[in-house]
């Protein structure tokens, strides 16, 4: 028989950011010390047999201790090598989080359904890094301090309705509003100039810093977005075997960003940094119309849908009093075949282009800092990036045995990309970004194959990436090559009672050239874990992993982790109590 699908998406996408506001993900299960509460509610009403209600609450606060030893080789000139910085990071985090979510399904017959979904997220998140960068033996201690209140509003409404058996229709509609206020501090010691052994001001004085010890340089940030994605399908099924899908749509994007660098002066008084550069006060909306056309088509054991998507792009920003805008229009395909051997087993080749934008920030003029070493400016004259990808699959499930085979491989270019044009020196960098005229290319291969064997569940599995892409350092057009191919082997025990295990051993190996230096690592990782249900009530589990590290230039690095966590629980009971210890050994991360 023939089904008519889910639908698509439009071929485009944008970012507009919304969410932790660019502050550290720490890993939690890699944490020095972790402490986390956690508190939730959720409950449904069904009002009549056609309309039912449902939500629910969630409240996190985690605190988070991350300890990190790095040594970096930046990318030099043809006249000095590349400088060398070894840095230790004491990070402190705490991330509170409450989210809220209400939803409501009116369902008044079989043809027709109506869904809304609201969902508002809350955060407040700071944290702290007690830094240290050592340079040629000179030690310069950082201090930077992050914090943020985002905000954010979800409301999306889906409907549906069938017709007749030859006529079906969808709605999709999405309404984001968010505000985020990212807050950057970094108190910073002076700079030692290697020539003259004297104090300078952070990158060559041209902020307009006063001449302080340290330096105390704050920034202020604001980006209100709204967003707003809707879009309309209809099915005409011609027959059994075949059908077409129209889509029209648009997406509206709207955003302020206004941000602001001063210092406070060691005797309390502020300094405003008010350069022409620096600083942003921007209007930023982007538009896209589309409409697309797919055909759906069965013919003996394959089902093939070619398409595509007209798209009109606007672009418009208005900042440093001019606007600037850019129009245009694509056509963006689209083609699917879907080859089944039989109901378990498949081949699947897939194609599309797609392009994606940048949101307010990318396009902003005026300097911002991202971190102490690192200024960052936009470029209101970028277009998006279009995206090839090509991709084949094969999957085989055989139910009598268990045995689960998945191989792939997936190729994508994108041309027009955006990439970072970087002044560097020395470990400072000021960027700003361009459409590459080059080419960024990615291929990947896959295989996996696992099998039961009694209560044993055993997998190989093998992988290969790789990748090129491009910057501008220095004005130079520099080419990163990246491979990477990786092997491992598992096993996984399912008993109904007592100990289970799950033990595996894994090896990666990576080559990277960006033209002018070249690094080769190897990492072999052991995992081991193992998982008992005591009793009704009762349950412990044990993870450890070691790791393994070498690369380039005698550089090694051994190091594991070990977490254990029991839980308590009785039967039919809505509580369950957990004792969990993190990073056991005190492994600090590297």
């Amino acid at each position: 028989g023939f089904k008519s699908g889910n639908t698509r998406s439009s071929g485009s996408s944008i970012d507009i950011g919304t969410g932790a506001g660019g502050l550290l993900n720490l890993q939690a299960n890699r944490a020095k010390e972790l402490e986390s509460k956690f508190g939730a509610f959720n409950g449904s009403w069904r009002a009549s047999k056609k309309l039912s209600f449902d939500g629910f609450a969630i409240f996190s606060s985690v605190d988070t201790d991350q300890e990190t030893i790095a040594s970096r080789t930046f990318i030099g000139t043809s006249l000095e090598p590349g400088a060398v910085e070894n840095t230790e990071d004491r990070s402190t985090q705490r991330n509170q989080i409450g989210i809220f979510k209400l939803g409501a399904d009116y369902n008044p017959n079989a043809d027709f359904s109506l869904e809304y979904n609201g969902q508002v997220n809350l955060s407040d998140v700071s944290q702290f890094n007690d830094f240290t960068s050592e340079q040629e033996g000179i030690v310069r201690d950082i201090d930077q301090n992050e914090s943020q209140k985002p905000i954010t509003l979800d409301q999306s409404v889906n409907a549906y309705y069938t017709q007749s058996e030859k006529n079906i229709f969808a709605f999709e509609g999405r309404y984001v509003d968010a505000e985020e206020d990212p807050f950057y501090n970094a108190i910073i010691d002076p700079e030692i100039d290697p020539i003259t052994d004297l104090p300078t001001r952070p990158f060559n004085g041209r902020l307009g810093l006063d001449e302080e010890d340290p330096y105390n340089i704050n920034q202020q940030n604001l980006v209100q977005s709204t967003k707003l994605d809707a879009k309309a399908d209809y099915w005409r099924v011609l027959n059994k075997k075949s059908n077409i899908n129209v889509t029209v749509g648009t997406s509206f994007v709207n955003q302020d960003y206004n941000t602001n660098i001063f210092q406070i002066r060691n005797d309390g008084s502020r300094n405003d940094l008010t350069g022409a550069d620096l600083g942003n006060d921007v209007h930023y909306k982007f538009r896209d119309v589309y409409g697309a056309v797919h055909y759906k088509f069965i013919t003996g054991k394959f089902t093939i849908t070619p398409g595509a998507t007209a798209h009109s792009y606007t672009i418009k920003d208005r900042q440093l009093g001019d606007t600037n805008e850019l129009n245009f229009e694509e056509i963006l395909p689209d083609f699917n075949v879907r080859f089944a051997l039989r109901s378990s087993e498949n081949i699947n080749f897939d194609y599309r282009r797609t392009i994606s934008f940048s949101d307010v920030e990318n396009y902003a003029l005026g300097t911002v800092f991202n971190n102490y070493n690192s200024l960052f400016n936009g470029n209101n004259q970028l277009s998006g990036t279009t995206n090839d990808r090509y991709s084949l699959n094969y999957f085989n499930f055989n139910m009598f045995n268990y045995t689960n085979i998945n191989a792939g491989v997936v190729y994508s270019r994108q041309t027009d990309a955006i990439q970072s044009n970087i002044d560097l020196r020395s470990i400072n960098q000021e960027s700003d970004l361009i459409n590459s005229p080059f080419a960024n290319q990615t291929a990947t291969g896959f295989g996996r194959f696992s099998r039961e064997f009694g209560k044993i569940r055993a997998s190989v599995n093998a992988n290969l990436n790789w990748s090129t892409f491009n910057n501008v350092i220095n004005g130079d057009a520099t080419e990163s090559e990246n491979i990477t191919h990786s092997y491992g082997v598992s096993a996984r025990s399912n008993y109904k009672d007592g100990v289970n295990f799950d033990v595996g051993y894994n090896v990666s190996f990576n080559n990277s050239d960006n033209g002018k230096q070249v690094n080769d690592a190897t990492t072999q990782t052991i995992t081991l874990n193992a998982d008992w249900q005591i009793n009704t009530y009762w349950f412990l589990d044990v993870d450890y992993d070691l790791n393994l590290f070498k690369a380039t230039g005698g550089v090694s690095n051994n190091y594991d982790f070990l977490e254990a966590a029991l839980f308590y629980n009785k039967p039919d009971s809505k509580w369950e109590h957990k004792l969990a210890a993190n990073n056991i050994l005190n492994t600090p991360e590297c």
